[in-house]
């Protein structure tokens, strides 16, 4: 079922004004009502100029199909006649003029396979733009609308299986989550522009970003040790932007990738992330944090702290990163979210920019080389 969209109807209401054109498919007007108010579904409805109406097991549905179709006068004639003694007909005929519906409620219920009512409220001009009254069309016999095996058959083979064909496919391995879109925060942000007195001013609604499913398999984690943690540095400005740059501006040249504070060569530096990328391909789940590492205090505030700096770089935030971003505040990340400290869930968390995640881990490394001692 569609979510609702806010605005809808005024938007349809002037639609025909500014050349909008708008396709919407329901299995019948209650899924209209389930999402909208019942003037706004009246309001959708009606704005709907041209209907198409192929099948439908609603009552309701099919009787307000049955209405808007209108009826037809038809002429009745009763007879009646009796049989006298001498063999003499007494009767009388009586006529009658009466309105029945154009289709009945059941005889839409009962469409055959590829009949289909077309009202077109709107179309009142031919070809040649010659005013027209926009009667109904009702599809059947010649006009029936074909089967899709009917229209490929009269092209192309159908006496063998797609599978038996050497065809390579490149999405036989795509998850869900892979293509996953989240777009609960663009309706948000509709709903405050089309009605901003009914939202909360504080409430900041983020566009949707490519956030996967938090579920994660459950796992064993170390007990965060008691104590302080050890103080560690945020990332500076520059190198954020830097790596910002580098991320979103996937055009640029090698020279302007190399504007980081990193002082590693180039070459260097694309060896280790495309080995990487091999390595995640490899194992994407695999944990930044080792059981050592989660039992240092200190690298978890750093591991939190680079999740912070990358979150806080980026100004439109899915539901997903703003708690991720919170938690990570409160230094209960790893704890909360144990399965965020895996290349996958961070990736999703990072809008599937591998190159962020492999700028932390490389920084977590770094942090960890350098408290050694």
């Amino acid at each position: 079922m569609f979510p609702r969209i806010p605005g809808f109807d005024n938007f349809l209401t002037r639609g025909l004004t500014y050349g909008h054109i708008v396709d919407m498919y329901v299995q019948d007007d209650v899924q209209v009502a389930k999402q909208y108010s019942e003037s706004e579904a009246k309001e959708i409805m009606n704005n709907m100029l041209t209907q198409f109406h192929i099948q439908t097991k609603d009552r309701d549905t099919n009787q307000a199909v049955s209405e808007r179709l209108g009826e037809i006068e038809v002429q009745k004639e009763i007879v009646n006649s009796q049989m006298g003694e001498q063999q003499q007909d007494k009767g009388n005929r009586q006529i009658s003029i009466d309105k029945m519906p154009l289709l009945s409620a059941k005889e839409l219920e009962e469409l055959n396979d590829g009949e289909m009512v077309i009202m077109r409220t709107a179309k009142r001009n031919d070809k040649k733009w010659r005013r027209i009254r926009p009667l109904p069309i009702f599809d059947t016999g010649k006009t029936l609308m074909p089967n899709a095996h009917d229209l490929i058959g009269q092209s192309y083979h159908l006496d063998y299986y797609t599978t038996d064909l050497r065809i390579k496919n490149n999405t036989k391995s795509l998850s869900y989550q892979d293509i996953f879109q989240d777009y609960s925060g663009y309706y948000q942000q509709l709903a405050t522009q089309v009605n901003p007195e009914t939202q909360p001013a504080e409430e900041n609604f983020q566009e949707p970003a490519t956030v996967a499913n938090t579920a994660t398999t459950p796992e064993t984690t170390a007990p965060e040790p008691s104590g302080n943690h050890v103080a560690a540095t945020l990332p500076e400005k520059n190198t954020l932007e830097s790596a910002s740059q580098t991320i979103f501006n996937t055009e640029e040249s090698t020279d302007t990738k190399t504007n980081s504070a990193v002082s590693e060569p180039d070459d260097v530096g694309i060896d280790d992330f495309t080995l990487w990328q091999q390595e995640f391909e490899k194992d994407p789940t695999a944990s930044i944090l080792t059981g050592t590492d989660l039992a240092n205090p200190g690298v978890i505030q750093k591991f939190e702290e680079l999740v912070i700096a990358e979150l806080e770089d980026n100004t439109d935030l899915s539901e997903q990163q703003m708690k991720a971003l919170k938690l990570a505040k409160e230094h209960v990340l790893v704890r909360k979210m144990p399965g965020i400290k895996t290349r996958q869930e961070l990736l999703h968390l990072f809008n599937d920019e591998q190159e962020e995640v492999f700028n932390l881990e490389e920084d977590v490394k770094e942090f960890k080389a350098a408290n050694a001692g």
